[in-house]
């Protein structure tokens, strides 16, 4: 199995400078001294401090591909850099980044012991391209070509224009790009926004088409170890046209509704959870490695019947599918890797799939097969009710949809996982509210029973109570997702063959007192899907569901849990450009409180989609995921 986890490929001159600043990494004492200087930094657990000081000591040198050697040490004692890194604490209101060059010569060696590369890596208060994005260098180039063109004549209508092209340039370069459409400025601002990115397309195609990711990580040989493995994420070079945030999703949505799923081979398994609902396991197959057919003609008949037998996945008479194949653990196993020896430790991908999508979203689509297709053994879990509406919603076996927690239900899927495959290792994945619900998974069950051994959340928000300022912020895509949800809700509980609602099912489901607790089941049929927002969901239908009268006290309550507790190396996906969530809320600074925690922040790239090559095909977060993971599986198996 060692062809899955080799990464041959040479350094380039940044790559090779940024790995040669690693080489002399700062002593456990040095850190130490630095940490109890400092008077803001966040105390992370006691738990993760111990963690942190058992990793600190006895730094090793480490080359690009070898594992940590336990007891190494470096005779030489570097000094640490005066550079102060942002402290991801309550202490520290209303900081400005300084955008400094894309490209950095150099790691940057915080006072508080982190590890800084790429853009943002350092505090500047009076940062002028910060406060004054209109006044942007490129902007100011792009003002004097224009009146270059029309030889400098100054008249109003060129006042005007200059302006123009300094407002929509400096809204597409400021480094909190805009992502609010509550009120009519906003909306203008958005508009400029996108004008800005497309006047930009030949600079970001010959100027700045690559930018360096801003990524923080305590310095620990296993956090040295999984970096050097991890070249992908030293730079992102998103397609050159697609700046714009809503160009990304409508490209992703197109494509998720256009784009063929004859290529993929899923096998469903559907879970009954304890109080009657459904929630699925999927089961991907790469159709490469599909076995050879047997040279003997009547095995190959006998296999040709068997899979013409194949059945759809079902459960009773509530779901039938009519893309996925009914999960059979014979036939799986047949198809998944048949010639490899020891395949059931292969190692496994499990992914937390989007809010309410399943194997079929295109974040989640673009992961499966890439780590499919190199050798890893992937399974996606589709919460009660979600799914792709352009493929197929998994419908409701009782009153109860998905929940922003959910980990009854996820702790069913993984351990379904686990008692099938107990010796693979095993990462997972989350998007979107499958990141939340990763991060709560592994501080509730994974610190004691370590099923995963890494983890990687793509911009899951660390507070549910961001929901709310969402609603306002982004009125329209609230009432998309929250139109989907609803809709694929009272098709399940009252919908007929047709469209309309079945009024029987809903007196049936209105007199059931006892059992639904809190649901108003007639509100529910009666509101239109299209004018159904997040929130009125969460009030509606999550509420009742988790025994809350509201939803404040609701959204409180799902967690997720305290980052600082987990105890697996942790990649953490985020984006200034999200468009889903605010620019302030980015937890910049959580590698300060727990040592396992990588943190990489992009300039571009949008909720869940960060593409690159010129027809936005190739998906870079499943490059540096995979990378990733396979750093973290290979620290394990020398570690062990």
């Amino acid at each position: 199995m060692s062809f899955l986890f080799t990464n041959n490929a040479a350094a380039s001159p940044l790559e090779s400078t940024l790995l040669e600043s690693l080489e002399n990494p700062i002593p456990s004492s040095v850190l130490s001294n630095n940490k109890s200087s400092s008077g803001s930094a966040a105390s992370p657990s006691s738990s993760s401090s111990s963690i942190h000081e058992q990793q600190s000591s006895n730094p090793a040198q480490l080359a690009p591909n070898a594992p940590p050697t336990p007891g190494a040490s470096k005779s030489s004692t570097p000094n640490a850099s005066d550079c102060r890194c942002y402290l991801g604490d309550r202490s520290s209101p209303n900081l400005k980044f300084f955008y400094g060059q894309d490209i950095p010569n150099a790691a940057v060696s915080c006072e508080n012991g982190l590890l800084c590369f790429g853009q943002q890596t350092q505090m500047h208060p009076d940062s002028i391209l910060f406060k004054y994005p209109y006044l942007h260098p490129v902007a100011v180039v792009y003002s004097l070509l224009f009146l270059w063109c029309i030889d400098f004549r100054l008249r109003l209508i060129t006042v005007i224009c200059v302006a123009f092209i300094q407002f929509t340039i400096g809204e597409s370069l400021k480094i909190h790009r805009h992502s609010c459409m509550q009120s009519c400025v906003d909306k203008l601002q958005i508009v400029a926004q996108f004008i800005g990115d497309i006047l930009l397309i030949p600079y970001q195609l010959f100027i700045a088409p690559t930018e360096s990711p801003l990524l923080q990580f305590q310095n620990t040989s296993l956090n040295r170890y999984i970096f050097l493995n991890c070249k992908s994420i030293l730079k992102f070079t998103p397609t050159f046209f697609m700046r714009n945030t809503l160009m990304q999703f409508i490209a992703a949505v197109w494509e998720e509704q256009f784009s063929s799923v004859s290529q993929y081979k899923i096998y469903r398994e559907v879970l009954e959870t304890k109080d009657g609902g459904i929630i699925a396991l999927d089961w991907w197959i790469d159709p490469l490695s599909a076995p050879p057919k047997p040279a003997n003609n009547d095995d190959c008949k006998q296999e040709m019947e068997e899979e013409e037998k194949e059945e759809k996945a079902e459960f009773k008479d509530v779901y039938k599918s009519k893309f996925y194949h009914k999960f059979n653990e014979r036939a799986y196993k047949r198809e998944f890797q048949p010639m490899i020896e020891n395949a059931d430790n292969i190692p496994i991908l499990f992914i937390f799939t989007t809010y309410c999508g399943d194997s079929m979203s295109m974040p989640v689509r673009k992961m499966a097969d890439y780590f499919n297709s190199r050798g890893w053994r992937v399974v996606s879990y589709t919460k009660r009710g979600c799914g792709s509406p352009y493929v197929e919603m998994l419908p409701l076996a009782n009153h109860k949809t998905f929940d922003l927690s959910g980990m009854e239900d996820a702790e069913l899927a993984v351990q379904t996982v686990v008692n099938r495959f107990p010796s693979a290792p095993k990462i997972c994945v989350g998007f979107s509210l499958g990141g939340s619900q990763l991060q709560d998974y592994l501080v509730r069950f994974n610190v004691e029973r370590q099923h995963f051994v890494g983890a990687i959340k793509i911009d899951g928000i660390s507070a549910w109570t961001e929901l709310i300022k969402f609603g306002i912020r982004q009125n329209v895509i609230s009432k998309v997702l929250g139109e989907v949800v609803h809709a694929s809700y009272v098709k399940s509980l009252f919908g007929k063959d047709s469209a309309e609602i079945d009024e029987e099912k809903v007196a049936h489901w209105q007199q059931k007192e006892n059992d639904c607790k809190g649901f108003d089941f007639a509100k529910i049929a009666s509101v239109k899907s299209e004018d159904c927002e997040i929130l009125d969901v969460v009030k509606m239908m999550m509420c009742p569901a988790a025994g809350h009268d509201d939803a404040v006290s609701y959204l409180h309550s799902v967690g997720p849990r305290d980052l600082s507790y987990v105890n697996v190396p942790t990649l953490v996906l985020n984006s200034w450009n999200d468009g889903f969530q605010d620019p302030a809320d980015v937890p910049v600074g959580i590698a300060n409180v727990n040592p396992y925690v990588f943190h990489c922040v992009t300039r571009l790239g949008a909720h869940c989609i960060r593409r690159e090559g010129i027809l936005f095909r190739d998906c870079w977060q499943s490059k540096v995921s995979f990378e990733f993971a396979n750093a973290v599986v290979n620290a394990g198996k020398y570690r062990k």
